[in-house]
Parts: C-alpha cells; sequence; structure tokens
C-alpha cells in the first residue's frame, strides 16, 4: 500500500495530488502502518470481498474483525494494512467490496476511541473515494460513521469536514443515484449540516447551490423526510437576511413548496408507507420547513392563501394548519405585509354569510366542515397572538403609567395590534352591535341584505312573517360566527382578551340592559338601578383590591352609562325584544368563556413555570390588569343571566344562560373577575334552582354546572387561600346535606336527587367527599333516632336512610382513594359511626332489613379502603359489641380448651338460633368487615367469630347474614396466615379452623356426613327427619360449605377436595326424603356450589378484598372435578339413573358457567362427551334449566372456534354434535339458546369437511323451523347459519 495511493481509479500519486488540488501529499493520506498482518485476518477478510459468499458469511467474516478490535487484539492500522490490496487495487468489484468491508468495520466501532490522526486519515480517505462511483456507498457508509462520531470518541475536525463537504459537492450528482444511495447521500449532507454546520459555513453559496441540487425533484417519502430536515438545518446555519440562504431563499422554498398540499397514501395493510412513514409524518416535516426561516413568509404565506381558496377540504385544513403553525415562527413585522390578506381569507371561512346571499340559500346552506372551522380559529388564534407579543409586557407597567389613551395609541399605532384592530374594526363587528341595537335612524348593511332577500325569497304563498322569520334566523348565524371570532381572538393573549372586552363586551352589555329596560314592568327606575349597581360594584371592587386602573374603570362606566342612556329613548316597538337579549347573551356567553380559558392558560403556565399555582399571582395587580372590564361587568352579568334564567322562555335559552354563570364562577381563584360576594351570589343561585324541583332539564344543566365548578376549584385549589373560604365547599354542599336531612314528608324520589347531586358534586375530591360523608352519617343518626321516637313516619324514614346508606356504599365509598390520608379517614368514620349506632341498639330495633343489607355494604366498601391499622381498630370496636351481646357462657368459650371449644360448636350455634335476631346486626356487620380484611390483619378472638360465623350462616333468619357470615368464613379460611411461635396459643392453625368450620360444623347438619376427615371418609346416611326448617338449614350448609370450598380452592388447598367429594355424592345420591321437591331443592344447592366456587364475586374473595389468589386455581380445580363426575356417572344406581344423571350434568352445567373456555380446552377430550352428555339430557327438561343449556352451548362454542385444539376434538364428535344442536333448534323454552345453538351449528361448517358434508341436507331440512321462529333474532341467525351449510356445496 505504500506503493500507491487509493485513488478513485486506483491509480498513482500525480492523479490523487490532483483531485486533492496539490493541497495534501501523499503522507497526509496514508496512515503509519505497520508491518503486514499475520494470516489470522485474511480468512476473514477473503470471506467478506468474495462476491460469491452468502451474505451470512459475509457478515460474519466482517463481525469477527470487528470483535478482535474491540478486544484489542489487533488495531484499526494492523486491518488497512492488511486491507491494502483490496483499497487499491484496479479491480473495480474487489476494490468497492474492500472499501465496504472498512466502511462496515468503522460502523461496527462507533462506541470506541479512535486516535486523531487515525480518524484525520481515514476521513481524507473516504472523501477521495467520493469520486469513485464504483465504490460511491462505501465511502458515504464510512464518511458518514465519521461525522457521526462522538467528540470524546475522536471527532472529525473543523477542517477535514470541510474538505469532505467540498468534495462531495465536486462529485455527488444525487439525484441520478439509486434510492438506498440517495439516502446515503442525504443523510450525509443532513449530519454536515446539524453536527459540522459552523465548520462548512465558509462554503457559503456553493453549499446552499449543492444541497439544492442534491434535493430537487426527490420522491421518495423516506428521502423526503430527510430533504425537509436538510432544508430546516442549511436555514440554522445562514440565518441572517443577506446570507446564502437570503440570496437562494425563492429557489429553496419552491423546492419544497411543491409537495403541499402532502398526498400521500400508505401501502395497504400496515401502519405506514416504506418504513412505517405515514402522512402525518410528511406534513409535519414540511410545517417546520415552511415556518423554519422568515425568509420564507413572503413566498410562503401567499402560496397558502391560494391553496386556501382551493374546493378541496384536505387542502384547506392545510393551509389552515400552516398558516396558524408559521405565524408566530415569522413574527409580526414579517407578517404586517400579509395581516389584510390572511384576515380576508379567514373571514370567508368563519364568518361564510358575511357576503349577502338570498333567503333561500341562507336557510338551505349547510354549515362549515367542522374541522376546517376547527383550523381556522385556531389560526386565527395564533395569528392575534403573534401580533400581540410586543404588548407582552404592557401589563407589567404600573397602573399609573399608562392611560386608556396609550392603550389605543398602541393598539392602532403598532405592528403589535393591527391584526386584533382588523377584527374590531371589521364590518361583521358592527354590524353585530347594529343588529342588536337595531336603530331606526340608521339602516345598517345586515338589515339591508336582509330586506332584499327576504324581498327576493318568498314565491306565490308566501308570507311577510316566514320572511322575516328566515332574516332573523340569517341574522342569529352571522351573530354567532362573529362572536366564535371573538372568542377565538380573545383567548390569544391577555391583552386581545382586554380590549376585546373594553372594546365589545361592554357596548354589549349596555344594549342589553337598555333591552331590559324597554320592558313594560321597567323603567327609568331600572336604568337608574343599573346604574347605581355599577357604581356600588364599582366601590366594591376597590375596596377588595381588584381594580387597578382608575381612568381605565372611569371610561368604562361612561361607556355604559352613554349606551343606557342612548337606549333608554329608544322605541321597541319594531322588534322581538326576549330574541335579541338571547342572541346578545350568546355572543356574552363565547367572551367570557375566552376569559376564562385565557386565565386557566395563565395559571397552567405559572404552575408549568414554578412547580405550582403561585399565590403571589393574586396579590400582583398588574398580573390582574386585563380582567378589568370584566370585574366592573361582573355584576351586571350575573345579575343578566340570573334574570335570564328566572324568565325560563325556553329550554335552550336556559342552558345557555346557566353556561354563562358557570363560566363566571369557573375561573381560577387567583384570576376571577368576581368578588367573593359575587360569587356567593353565583352559587347560591344556582344552588336554589336545583333546589327548587321546578324544571328537570334545568335541574340537569344547574347540576352539572355545579359540577364543573367544583372541577375548576379542585383543578386550581391552593392558589390563594382566602377565596377557599366561598365555593362549593361553603355555599353548595352544606346547603344539600341540610335538604336531605331536613327531608321528612315527600318522596324518596326527591331525597334521591338530592343524594345523587351530592355524590356528582362531592365525589370528585377528598376534601368534598369528607364532608359529604359527615353529613350523610349525621342524617342517619338523626332518622334513626327519630324513627325510634316516632312511630307515625317510621317507612319513609327507613327508606330515607336506606337511600344514603346505598349512596355512600355504592357512589362516594367507591371513589375513595386508599392512597389518601383524607379518604382513608372518611372511610374509617363510616364503619366508626357505623358501630355507633349499633351499640345504641334502639334506634336500629325497628330497622328494616333494607338498611341492614346497604349498612353492611357501606362497612364492608369502608373498611376495604382502610389501612392495617384503622382495620384493627375497627374489628376490635366490633368484637367489643359483639362480646357484650353474648351470653356469660359463651364470653369464656375462649378461655376454655380448643378441643372442647370444636366439640362444643355445634350445640353453641344451635342455642344461639333463638337469640340471632338480637346479634344479627353486629354478627352481619362483623362479618363485613371480615371479608375486607388485608390477610396480615390481627384478628383477635377469632375463634368466637368463627362460632357466631358458622352459626349465623346455618341458623340466620335473615338470607343477608347467613350468606354474609358464610363469606366470613371463607374469607378466613382464604386469608389464614400462618401464626408466630409467640402467637400461637392466641390464633387458631390453618387446619384446625377448616375442621371446626367442615367437620364439627357444617357437615354436622347434612343428612349425608362424613364419618371420618380424611379425603376417603365414608359416607352414612342420616335417617332423621327432613322437615321443611331443616331442609332450609342444609341448603344454607351446602351453601356455606361451597363458600369454604372457594375460599380453599383459591389458596390452593386439599381439603377442598373433601367439598367437592360432598357435592358430587349429594348431586348423585340426594337425601333420604321421600319428598321429591325438598330432594330436589338440595341438590340443586349442590348443583350450585360448583358455581359459587368456579365463578368471581364482587363482593368477597377478590383482589379488592385482598384475597389470597393462587395462579390457575380455576384450571386446577376443573381438572380434579372431571374425573371424579365421570366415575360418579358409571355409580348412579340403576333404579334412579336418569334422575342422577339429570342433577349430575346440571352440577357440570354448573361447574363449566364460571371457567374461562381455554380451561376447557385443556382437558378437552375428557370435557367434550360430558358437555355433550349434558346438552342431550337437559335439553328434555323443564324450563328452568335453560340458563345451564347455554352455559354447556358457549363451552362448546369454545371448541368450535379454536383452529388449535377446539376443532380437532370437535370433529371427532360431530355427527353427535349436530344431532343435539338440531333439537336445540326447536328449543322453545328460551330463544337465547335457540340463537346460540344456531351459532354452533353454523360454526360447525368449519370442521373438516368429510364429516360435515354428509349432514348437509338433514341440516338444511331441520332448519326450515328456525326460518319461521317467532324471534327476529332467532330468524336472523337461521339465515346466516342456512348460507353457510348451503355454501359447503360450492367449497
Amino acid at each position: 500500500m505504500a506503493s500507491s495511493l487509493p485513488t478513485a481509479e486506483g491509480g498513482g500519486e500525480g492523479e490523487q495530488q490532483q483531485q486533492y488540488g496539490g493541497r495534501t501529499t501523499r503522507a497526509q493520506i496514508l496512515l503509519s502502518f505497520k508491518p503486514p498482518m499475520p494470516p489470522p485476518l485474511i480468512p476473514h477478510i477473503e470471506a467478506y470481498v468474495n462476491s460469491e459468499r452468502s451474505a451470512a458469511e459475509q457478515a460474519a467474516g466482517c463481525r469477527a474483525i470487528i470483535d478482535q478490535v474491540l478486544l484489542g487484539r489487533i488495531t484499526i492500522n494492523e486491518v488497512v494494512t492488511a486491507l491494502e490490496t483490496y483499497l487499491t487495487t484496479t479491480d473495480n468489484v474487489l476494490r468497492a467490496r474492500g472499501i465496504q468491508l472498512l466502511a462496515e468495520i468503522l460502523v461496527g466501532l462507533s462506541v470506541m476511541p479512535l486516535e486523531d490522526t487515525v480518524v484525520h486519515s481515514l476521513t481524507i480517505f473516504f472523501g477521495a473515494r467520493l469520486a469513485d462511483w464504483h465504490s460511491l456507498r462505501a465511502a458515504l457508509l464510512g464518511s458518514l460513521t465519521l461525522l457521526r462520531r462522538a467528540p470524546h470518541l475522536g471527532a472529525v475536525v473543523g477542517e477535514d469536514a470541510r474538505e469532505v463537504a467540498r468534495l462531495a459537492l465536486e462529485n455527488l450528482h444525487v439525484q441520478a443515484l439509486a434510492q438506498h444511495d440517495r439516502m446515503l447521500c442525504l443523510e450525509f449532507f443532513q449530519c454536515l449540516l446539524s453536527r459540522h454546520g459552523a465548520a462548512i459555513a465558509p462554503l457559503g453559496g456553493d453549499l446552499v447551490f449543492g444541497v439544492c441540487a442534491a434535493i430537487e425533484e426527490e420522491k421518495d417519502p423516506r428521502c423526503l423526510l430527510l430533504v425537509f430536515r436538510i432544508v430546516e438545518s442549511l436555514t440554522l446555519v445562514f440565518p441572517d437576511s443577506d446570507g446564502p440562504v437570503a440570496d437562494c431563499a425563492e429557489d429553496l422554498f419552491d423546492i419544497v413548496s411543491r409537495y403541499f398540499p402532502i398526498s400521500f397514501n400508505p401501502q395497504a395493510g400496515g401502519g405506514g408507507g416504506q418504513d412505517g412513514i405515514t402522512k402525518s409524518d410528511l406534513v409535519t416535516s414540511l410545517k417546520r420547513v415552511f415556518a423554519c426561516t422568515p425568509l420564507f413568509a413572503q413566498y410562503c404565506i401567499p402560496l397558502l392563501l391560494e391553496k386556501l381558496s382551493s374546493s378541496l377540504q384536505g387542502a384547506k385544513v392545510d393551509s389552515l394548519n400552516y398558516l396558524g403553525y408559521c405565524a408566530p415562527h415569522y413574527g409580526a413585522r414579517v407578517l404586517i405585509e400579509h395581516a389584510g390578506a390572511v384576515w380576508a381569507a379567514l373571514k370567508t371561512e368563519l364568518l361564510p354569510l358575511s357576503v349577502p346571499a338570498s333567503a333561500a340559500a341562507a336557510t338551505s346552506a349547510e354549515p362549515k366542515d367542522a374541522e376546517i372551522l376547527e383550523q381556522a380559529t385556531s389560526c386565527l388564534t395564533s395569528w392575534v397572538e403573534t401580533f400581540q407579543e410586543e404588548e407582552k409586557d404592557f401589563f407589567s407597567h404600573d397602573a399609573s403609567s399608562t392611560t386608556t389613551t396609550e392603550v389605543r395609541r398602541r393598539s392602532t399605532t403598532t405592528e403589535s395590534g393591527i391584526f386584533l384592530q382588523l377584527i374590531l374594526k371589521d364590518e361583521s363587528v358592527e354590524d353585530l352591535i347594529a343588529s342588536l341595537e337595531d336603530d331606526d335612524t340608521t339602516t345598517h348593511r345586515w338589515r339591508t341584505d336582509e330586506i332584499s332577500a327576504a324581498a327576493a325569497g318568498p314565491g306565490p304563498g308566501s308570507s311577510i312573517s316566514s320572511s322575516s322569520t328566515i332574516s332573523n334566523n340569517r341574522a342569529k348565524l352571522r351573530v354567532q360566527a362573529t362572536a366564535r371570532v371573538l372568542s377565538a381572538a380573545a383567548c390569544a393573549s391577555p391583552y386581545s382578551c382586554y380590549a376585546i372586552c373594553s372594546q365589545v363586551l361592554t357596548r354589549i352589555m349596555g344594549i342589553i340592559r337598555g333591552l331590559h329596560s324597554e320592558s313594560p314592568d321597567t323603567g327609568l327606575e331600572a336604568q337608574g338601578s343599573s346604574l347605581l349597581g355599577t357604581e356600588q360594584q364599582q366601590n366594591v371592587i376597590s375596596e377588595d383590591g381588584m381594580s387597578s386602573c382608575g381612568s381605565i374603570n372611569s371610561h368604562f362606566l361612561s361607556l355604559q352609562q352613554n349606551t343606557v342612556c342612548f337606549r333608554a329613548s329608544k322605541s321597541s316597538s319594531s322588534r322581538n325584544r326576549d330574541y335579541w337579549v338571547a342572541i346578545g347573551l350568546e355572543v356574552v356567553l363565547q367572551i367570557v368563556s375566552a376569559a376564562r380559558s385565557m386565565a386557566e392558560k395563565l395559571c397552567a403556565q405559572a404552575a408549568t413555570t414554578m412547580g405550582q399555582y403561585p399565590s403571589s399571582v393574586s396579590s400582583s395587580k398588574s398580573t390582574r390588569r386585563w380582567l378589568d372590564p370584566l370585574q366592573i361587568l361582573a355584576q351586571d352579568l350575573i345579575a343578566t343571566f340570573c334574570q335570564a334564567i328566572a324568565i325560563n322562555d325556553s329550554k335552550e335559552a336556559s342552558i345557555l344562560r346557566v353556561a354563562g354563570l358557570q363560566q363566571l364562577a369557573s375561573f381560577p381563584a387567583s384570576l376571577s373577575p368576581l368578588s367573593r360576594d359575587q360569587l356567593q351570589e353565583v352559587l347560591s343561585f344556582l344552588r336554589e334552582v336545583l333546589l327548587s324541583g321546578d324544571d328537570d332539564s334545568l335541574q340537569t344543566e344547574v347540576l352539572n354546572a355545579l359540577v364543573s365548578i367544583s372541577d375548576s376549584e379542585d383543578r386550581f385549589r391552593g392558589v390563594e387561600s382566602s377565596r377557599v373560604s366561598t365555593g362549593i365547599l361553603t355555599e353548595v354542599i352544606p346547603y344539600l346535606l341540610q335538604a336531605v336531612a331536613e327531608e321528612g314528608t315527600e318522596t324518596v324520589q326527591l331525597v334521591e336527587k338530592q343524594l345523587t347531586a351530592l355524590q356528582m358534586i362531592g365525589g370528585s375530591r377528598p376534601i368534598a367527599r369528607k364532608m359529604v360523608i359527615e353529613g350523610l352519617l349525621t342524617t342517619v343518626s338523626q332518622d334513626l333516632t327519630q324513627q325510634y321516637t316516632n312511630d307515625g313516619n317510621g317507612e319513609w324514614i327507613c327508606g330515607k336512610v336506606a337511600s344514603v346508606l346505598h349512596c355512600l356504599s355504592n357512589n362516594i365509598l367507591p371513589r375513595c382513594d386508599s392512597s389518601s390520608d383524607t379518604d382513608q379517614a372518611s372511610a374509617a368514620k363510616v364503619a366508626l359511626e357505623i358501630w355507633t349506632f349499633l351499640h345504641s341498639s334502639q334506634p336500629w330495633a325497628q330497622a328494616n332489613e333494607q338498611i341492614l343489607r346497604w349498612s353492611m355494604e357501606a362497612m364492608r366498601v369502608a373498611v376495604q379502603k382502610c389501612n392495617i391499622t384503622t382495620q384493627k381498630k375497627i374489628l376490635q370496636k366490633g368484637s367489643e359489641i359483639l362480646f357484650s351481646c353474648r351470653s356469660e357462657d359463651t364470653r369464656h368459650t375462649t378461655d376454655s380448651s380448643v378441643q372442647e371449644g370444636m366439640e362444643k360448636v355445634v350445640e353453641t350455634a344451635k342455642s344461639q338460633a333463638a337469640s340471632v335476631d338480637e346479634r344479627g346486626w353486629v354478627v352481619g356487620h362483623l362479618a363485613a368487615v371480615v371479608v375486607s380484611l388485608i390477610p396480615s390483619t390481627d384478628i383477635c378472638n377469632e375463634r368466637v367469630l368463627l362460632e357466631e360465623f358458622v352459626g349465623v350462616a346455618i341458623h340466620g333468619q335473615s338470607p343477608l347474614l347467613t350468606e354474609a357470615a358464610a363469606h366470613a368464613v371463607a374469607s378466613m379460611l382464604n386469608k389464614c396466615v400462618i401464626a408466630a411461635k409467640d402467637k400461637e396459643a392466641l390464633h387458631l392453625h390453618l387446619e384446625d379452623m377448616i375442621h371446626l368450620v367442615l367437620d364439627k360444623g357444617w357437615f354436622a347438619e347434612l343428612p349425608q356426613k362424613k364419618k371420618q376427615s380424611t379425603n376417603e371418609g365414608s359416607v352414612a346416611n342420616d335417617t332423621k327427619d327432613v322437615s321443611g326448617d331443616h331442609v332450609q338449614r342444609r341448603v344454607r350448609a351446602i351453601c356455606a360449605i361451597a363458600w369454604a370450598g372457594k375460599g380453599l380452592a383459591m389458596r390452593g388447598h386439599s381439603r377442598v377436595a373433601d367439598v367437592a367429594s360432598l357435592l358430587i355424592t349429594l348431586l348423585l345420591s340426594g337425601t333420604v326424603a321421600e319428598d321429591r321437591e325438598e330432594d330436589g331443592s338440595i341438590r340443586m344447592a349442590a348443583a350450585q356450589g360448583f358455581s359459587i366456587i368456579v365463578e368471581d364475586s364482587p363482593v368477597c374473595l377478590n383482589k379488592a378484598h385482598h384475597a389470597v389468589i393462587r395462579p390457575l386455581f380455576k384450571q386446577r380445580f376443573f381438572h380434579s372435578m372431571l374425573a371424579p363426575l365421570m366415575e360418579a356417572m358409571q355409580k348412579a344406581s340403576a333404579a334412579d339413573v336418569e334422575l342422577s344423571r339429570l342433577w349430575l350434568y346440571r352440577g357440570l352445567a354448573h361447574l363449566v358457567s364460571g371457567i374461562p373456555h381455554s380451561v376447557v380446552l385443556t382437558d378437552g377430550e375428557k370435557a367434550f362427551p360430558l358437555l355433550l352428555g349434558g346438552i342431550s339430557t337437559l335439553c328434555t327438561t323443564d324450563p328452568s334449566d335453560s340458563e345451564s343449556l347455554l352455559a354447556l352451548l358457549l363451552a362448546v362454542s369454545g371448541f368450535l372456534v379454536d383452529d388449535c385444539t377446539g376443532r380437532p376434538i370437535a370433529a371427532e364428535h360431530v355427527s353427535s354434535l349436530v344431532k343435539r344442536l338440531l333439537v336445540l333448534v326447536q328449543y322453545e323454552h328460551s330463544p337465547v339458546v335457540r340463537k346460540t345453538a344456531l351459532q354452533c351449528l353454523g360454526a360447525v361448517v368449519g370442521l373438516p369437511y368429510a364429516g360435515v358434508f354428509p349432514l348437509r341436507r338433514e341440516v338444511l331440512k331441520a332448519l326450515l323451523t328456525a326460518l319461521d321462529d317467532r324471534k327476529r333474532v332467532v330468524r336472523k341467525e337461521a339465515v346466516r347459519c342456512r348460507q353457510a351449510w348451503v355454501a359447503i356445496s360450492f367449497r
């Protein structure tokens, strides 16, 4: 390699020096290479450069060389020495492969530090190879890799980068290359501009012209993204207005503007085009290019305005989007010459009725597309904000230093306010004011247009009144469109909001006051009171420190007074006063809403800057100066909206006016135009409307408004402590609570409406939830006491208490956050207060079961939200109350030995049966506590509690208590933890608890009981008389045993096998009773026991209630049940085989109803025949088996839709399956079963053709009946099923 230079053609020294312009010698190009490498590198190099080797072998050879360099066994210099022959050979293919290998090695060493001399030599080498088109791709890859190196790893210096850029500009003809090579070239230029922009800047115009030539006429979307980034980077390198980019700005923009608007349809079947590129990516990149430099403004704005006149919706939307995005990047000084044209274009989109049109066209014209309106509004806001940038310090000056005259002068004589003034001085705004004033002495343009349109529009049969209606409707549309424009402009900046409120809102409010003064009920006295109210308001604002510019305030007041006086002298004979008041209020609402959005925006910006909403905002008068117009008009706004709501002329108008009060009260506290008294007035008015009970639709709107206000208070809480004293928490929630507490003679529906309002308004934040919970608990206590002392209205009070407890348990407590200290305290208060109520037993003596249900539910949800310490406290208090109710001998049961307690448990439970009603409330609530406990919560006296629950679960007189007790026992078995050695004497072991609950407790109540406690114990018949009471107790015992089995199954305990064995035995043998009905009740309870074990419960034994859940417990239980069920089928006695199998299949249906289909499929070989047998047996019995049949059908459908496991199993039984489905198609007791059977029958078509086709005629014949089914859903499914079976003939 030392004898020749690596030139483009493999030539000698003279040619290479000519390429470098004679500035570089051979020593500067060649590396100081060591003597030739030993042979180990040669095989890897030959493996890569040999084009006949596979791609995998070539990659392996390159990877081996990289690994040796990274491990330090060889150096990069030694690699280049070994590659010398291939880098300088005249064979084009070998030279390209050699240079490509060197480039790939550099890519693999991109994170390895290299010496500066090595980087320099390699950079010059690859730069020189850019002239060799045979090795261009390798040279680009090597140069790009070196240019991307980080400085601490050895980066390309500025002089080398500039030299490589010069060589690239001389030798690269990008658009003549293939796509991959073009992409490498564009990445190369992008890297140069972004990483080495300062170094290559001296190339100046050559660089700009070279880049333009490289990117022109590019069409590939992958390359286009790079093109857009290159242009953006180029403008950053040459930002000056007299730089190279400025000289070529028109040509450069012409290149990129050809792609606007972007029209790109990605390839079908993927998330985008090439390499996942989407149209959104291209649009965003091109938009950034358009806005990258103000030098493009003079070419960009005319182009966008031209495209905005297009008839294509996409072009309009993109033009508006780009206009709004480019404005803040260009700046007001550049855009001032385009402001008029842009406003005219936006006016065309936002005010489509500004051009006179006929009345017929006005009424039939379709509204503008919502997307176009949204983009036009956003664009308008952006342009107004751009032209207000220079006024951002206006409100930072002292109030006394800037007068109203100065405000007007600055907004009209500087470019910063010109766009806003174009809006405010536009004829549409003036026409808006004129349409509200309806000056008889001045015929303004809107009225002229409407009169002309009305005169031309009516034909034969038309009336003058219809023409007037058309005129009013068209004028209303114009007003609404103009209000939308004003709202968008007010949202731009505080200054624009200030200007619109002072110049437009003040005038409109004056007109509305004048319209009210023309009412027959009002006169000059109303005008005087309005003026007096304004002066009083000004004084109040001054006292509160909320007005900071006296001269401006005086100007506003003079405007108001002049407007009122002007309106007082007018005639109202020719106008509909209420109609125009409603239109004016709609405009006012739009402006006030924009001001509120501006206030929230400022608060959000302050929070982002300072990390929280700064309290200093409220004390800074300069920050609030833009609110001065609204502060002055606040009292008039409140009075106007309240008066309009009180009139209640229409539903739509009332909703609009409620929204006005909502907007006024929803301002952030630190930037609110309302004083404390005014806010109190608004909330009090809304509260009274909510409590009035007259208009349901109006009350709904008021409730939604109060919820929105509450959310705003929560979102901006902590801004100003003085405002915390006034708000939803003080003006609404206490009065609603008072209304609920005082309601004693009306219907329950009214109380429920008030409770709904409470949970919607107060349920969204912890402090409000706390207040609501405390108030409702007080109501419960008072009502229970009243119910005990007054017997005349007891039923009403019980219903009211039940409604309150229902609201607590279902709507408020579930919204509490267990991680919030406030919510935890509120939940704990609910639980402890319930115990306090129970401890005073007299008020609960006459309470009904509905109160019991919801009080237990409230206790359960409340304990669920508490931590371990609080749960222990709640449990301890409940235990103390329970002990106070127990007899003396039962209270000391814990002092006897464990064995004696186990032997007496049944007798103890039976002896308590007579007195369970007295302690039932306490036991039921204790059960609600236990099901929600965290497993690590210490349960004191757990043996006593377990005995109570075991007894109540069987002998309780209320289904609520028996079920709750069973849930509690199941939870205790599920959550039982191994006690520490020092606590063994105080806690039961799990095995002892199981023995106490099952062997000595519930098993003893059954007609067939275990003789032994082992899994294979014998079963003997109990010949006791089966009376009605005994049957009920045994049914409850079976359900309780199933719940205990669920708790054991979820934790993976082996004793669940005893429970399952007992259930199967009961299904198989029933009882010794001769009464079939009683026997059926016990067997049905056993069948339902399987669904209890496998189905998810919302009230206990789930994650929310901290249950111990072992993964895949359902799968293990189902797998363990299949063999016993099949064995039981075989053991069915010959005398009663049909009845026994019937109950076994019912048990199977309950079992699969709670098992996921994927679990059934894992044992499909065993399960599918059982499912078919169940369908065959249950379809011939009574209608009560419809649910069981549906469960079996759904399990079968899981096989028919599973390609991997299910269908092969179903294919083995296709004939039997179809016969059973054809029977169910005519099942008369349930249309859902018929529909599901048809769906399964349609899915059978997907089974192997050889098994399905012979059944086609039989199926099509049977479907004729289903096509005439009396249910439409069944007929539709029959049509689809028939089409599927007919289609198999054409396979």
